[in-house]
């Protein structure tokens, strides 16, 4: 096998990650570089409804007393992983009721050309924020790839495989257009991540502007990077 790549290696040039460092002006070019991303990527979005961990009570007084806790976009769902270290598992989407985190296997470069706004989840999937953990710690704790196929394959997954199952090709509630998921190079990881547990060389955080960078760098123990679009 290649060189495992670090990203930390390329963001500081070989020096130990430095949270107050300028963002990466060549990610781009980096991860293209790069024969295998070594990383798993899980992105955060807005949430229109209570935090996975939040009672309606709460959510509703936070948007009738007008508190900054209100805010539930992209940026303030991955400042409260980094806040809380831990990325909350949920069920929505996942056959069977299991509580899973998502993550894809795309590098961070390619989540523009998977950006996309699904009609019936009402959201953008793959939002320029998110954090990177590497490929070989979230397998040390049960994360694997998910299993593509139909009704069939479903069926014939032992119990403790069904969790990680995906159908791979629907239809379009507006367009009736066949999507095939097994484009998101989806892994899985039952229950929450502890991100407590991850070495401070094994992660990367990233945002979509250095402001946002400059906000979380403070509250990360990882490199926090700006994505750039090709059109910037």
């Amino acid at each position: 096998m290649g060189h495992d790549y670090d990203v930390s290696d390329e963001l500081h040039d070989g020096t130990e990650p430095k949270n107050d460092d300028g963002p990466a002006t060549a990610i781009s070019q980096f991860v293209a570089s790069t024969r295998q991303w070594p990383y798993l990527t899980h992105c955060t979005r807005r949430r229109d409804g209570p935090w996975p961990d939040q009672s309606d009570d709460e959510f509703l007084d936070d948007l009738l007393l007008e508190r900054p806790e209100r805010d539930h976009s992209p940026l303030a769902a991955l400042t409260r992983i980094l806040a809380e270290q831990r990325i909350i598992a949920s069920s929505a989407g996942i056959r069977g009721g299991y509580r899973m985190v998502s993550f894809t296997a795309a590098p961070i470069a390619e989540l523009d050309s998977l950006r996309v706004f699904r009609p019936h989840r009402a959201r953008w999937d793959f939002e320029p924020y998110g954090i990177s953990l590497r490929r070989e710690w979230l397998r040390s704790v049960g994360g694997r790839p998910v299993v593509y196929g139909d009704d069939s394959v479903w069926r014939e997954l032992p119990p403790d495989q069904q969790p990680f199952f995906q159908k791979r090709f629907s239809r379009s509630v507006k367009s009736s257009s066949e999507i095939d998921w097994s484009i998101e190079q989806e892994w899985r990881h039952a229950g929450d991540v502890d991100l407590s547990q991850v070495p401070d060389d094994a992660a990367v955080v990233f945002v979509s502007t250095e402001y946002e960078a400059s906000q979380l760098r403070p509250i990360s123990r990882w490199p926090v990077i700006v994505l750039q679009s090709d059109e910037s």
